[in-house]
């Protein structure tokens, strides 16, 4: 039974998703297997993993399932303790796997994430990533100097399955996948760490075009994004937290009334509202799992937002200093 099971997600990136698993081929930690689980391809992905890849497992899915279910297949095979999940446009440093799994000599630590450099011609234009937060709305805050110890979701993480179990929900198709498995995890008591010796290379952003979001992954990212909001905060950070919620939303849909998308946000809004049932039974199961105190999950978000807009930033610091709502910077 290998150590470990590394899960790489793809949906028409061959190329990307080449360059991947030959970076995996490279890794100085021998005890591991690799699990392509492949969104019904129809670049010829699935024919080369086939061809140039064979020792390695492939699942050929017969949808596009998305994100979260995408990796869930891939686990649902994995044999190891500790599992990779990983997008197909990352490249793994040859030490990247070695790095990554010393934080769970640790005995309260179930999720590592690690340094990731991105590309200077991808979608993010060579930023460095040494963690992330999440502001009180929701979207993640990329940390871009070292420092942090404790991080709130991340590309690019190992998880142990055995504090963990299922670390993903079908229902996320796109995005909040992350947040969704860090946020579970500081409840349950453990915690979610960054390593920065463990580096990986990333494009960003190669199974979707990123200078026009399609209607898919934009409705899917913005229901996702609030779907976290209700399911794990407490009722009484939810009370407070609501009217940034509504407020955010009216921003937005002026927004997306502006650039002509507005049927897609109002669909994510409707899905929202048609789903409250399942929310509350989702909500209720989550908050069951509830072994540490909100206050001391709340200082890991930050009233900072990913725009680096000041005016914003001073407002949301404001309003959790007026509501005692014990954010970080």
């Amino acid at each position: 039974m290998p150590k470990i099971s590394v899960v790489v997600l793809n949906f028409n990136g061959k190329e990307h998703l080449r360059k991947c698993l030959k970076s995996l081929q490279k890794q100085t930690f021998g005890d591991f297997e690799v699990i392509v689980s492949d969104n019904n391809s129809k670049d010829g992905s699935q024919e080369m993993v086939r061809k140039n890849f064979p020792k390695y497992k492939l699942l050929a899915n017969e949808n596009n399932y998305g994100v979260s279910e995408g990796y869930n297949r891939g686990v649902k095979v994995a044999k190891g303790r500790y599992v990779v999940t990983m997008a197909n446009d990352m490249q793994f440093d040859k030490n990247w796997i070695k790095e990554a799994i010393k934080p769970f000599s640790e005995k309260d630590v179930a999720v590592v994430t690690t340094y990731i450099k991105n590309r200077d011609e991808g979608y993010y234009k060579g930023e460095e990533v040494f963690g992330f937060s999440m502001d009180l709305v929701g979207n993640p805050v990329t940390y871009h100097q070292p420092g942090r110890k404790y991080v709130f979701g991340g590309n690019g993480l190992l998880f142990d399955r055995k504090k963990i179990g299922e670390a993903y929900d079908d229902a996320y198709f796109y995005a909040g996948d992350e947040i969704y498995l860090a946020w579970q995890t500081w409840m349950r008591g453990y915690k979610v760490v960054q390593t920065n010796e463990a580096k990986l290379l990333h494009f960003g952003r190669v199974s979707v075009d990123a200078s026009n979001v399609n209607t898919l992954v934009e409705f899917h990212a913005e229901k996702d994004k609030y779907l976290n909001l209700f399911i794990f905060y407490s009722f009484g950070t939810l009370l407070k937290v609501l009217p940034l919620i509504i407020t955010n939303i009216l921003v937005t849909i002026a927004y997306a009334t502006l650039r002509g998308r507005l049927f897609v946000r109002i669909k994510a809004y409707t899905w929202l509202l048609t789903n409250i049932p399942w929310i509350i039974r989702k909500r209720r199961a989550m908050q069951k799992l509830r072994k540490r105190k909100e206050s001391d999950i709340m200082n890991l978000l930050t009233y900072r937002n990913p725009y680096n807009n000041v005016i914003a930033a001073i407002l949301f610091k404001l309003y959790c200093k007026i509501l005692r709502i014990p954010v970080s910077g």
